[in-house]
């Protein structure tokens, strides 16, 4: 329930940034510096998305909640300032402007347990797909399903992802403690880390 800092050249721990329980934060399943340089996380036991001074780490207040919202794991803005949340247990990803108002749900289908959420390199909306082993693609604006990616890769689980700086997507496989590498627009595997 807290979030602690790092060193991120050396590792070494630097302190609590955030307390337990700060904000009513509890079962933190995400964390993101959004574009106006705050901290925001995701808060899995309040279904809500809580948001910190970047700086110190106080509470400024709750960023995002309700649509049905339900076991937010993951989090990332888009290049206008709108967030996206998985919502694990309610199978949808959410889109809320920068204000916290729900702008849209995206409903994957058959695909199930939106978890870990990106912004390719190409604009679109990635999302780890945890039960169905497949990283989807949706016009972040209309929530058109694109297609998958990582079918038969043997992703198990894949629950966090995020872009490398050589612009891979980067996808956390939770079944099998592996990290696979995928070209994000084409969906060609790179194999593993």
């Amino acid at each position: 329930g807290s979030i602690l800092r790092y060193n991120g050249q050396t590792g070494a721990f630097m302190g609590t940034f955030v307390a337990a329980g700060s904000g009513g934060l509890a079962s933190v399943r995400d964390i993101a510096f959004g574009p106006d340089g705050n901290l925001y996380a995701d808060s899995g036991a309040s279904n809500q998305v809580l948001r910190f001074a970047g700086s110190t780490g106080a509470f400024m207040g709750i960023a995002a909640q309700g649509g049905g919202l339900n076991g937010p794991v993951g989090l990332t803005f888009g290049p206008d300032g709108s967030m996206y949340v998985g919502g694990a247990l309610s199978n949808r990803i959410y889109r809320f402007a920068s204000d916290g108002t729900l702008m849209r749900t995206f409903n994957p289908g058959a695909l199930a347990n939106a978890v870990g959420v990106s912004i390719g390199p190409d604009g679109m909306l990635y999302a780890a797909m945890s039960v169905s082993n497949v990283v989807a693609r949706f016009d972040p604006d209309t929530g058109a399903l694109l297609g998958t990616i990582g079918a038969g890769s043997g992703l198990n689980i894949p629950i966090y992802m995020q872009l490398s700086a050589a612009g891979e997507l980067l996808v956390g496989s939770f079944g099998n403690d592996s990290v696979y590498r995928f070209d994000p627009v084409s969906g060609v595997s790179h194999g593993v880390l």
